[in-house]
């Protein structure tokens, strides 16, 4: 049973992680400033903390999301921006 409970938690943690990465991924996003809601993505995927069978089906998707904060495409701020904390991650 409790298996069945670790694996729930694993798709519902798969869940969020797609829907946070959607953000970074997306090209526009329909908010008063993209730019900070960009780089609050990046952020949460600096910070977080999750089992590597959540992140594995997700690397290219991360590694994508980084980059494009790197790039600049996500917004550029400067040493407070999403191409800062794309570094740091």
């Amino acid at each position: 049973m409790s298996g069945t409970l670790i694996l729930g938690l694993d798709e519902q943690l798969s869940e969020i992680l797609t829907d946070i990465l959607a953000i970074p991924l997306a090209e526009s996003l329909p908010t008063p400033n993209a730019r900070k809601t960009w780089q609050l993505s990046i952020w949460i995927l600096q910070m977080q903390r999750l089992p590597t069978a959540v992140l594995t089906p997700a690397a290219s998707r991360i590694a994508y999301a980084i980059r494009r904060g790197m790039d600049g495409e996500l917004g550029r701020e400067g040493k407070q921006g999403a191409a800062s904390d794309g570094l740091k991650v």
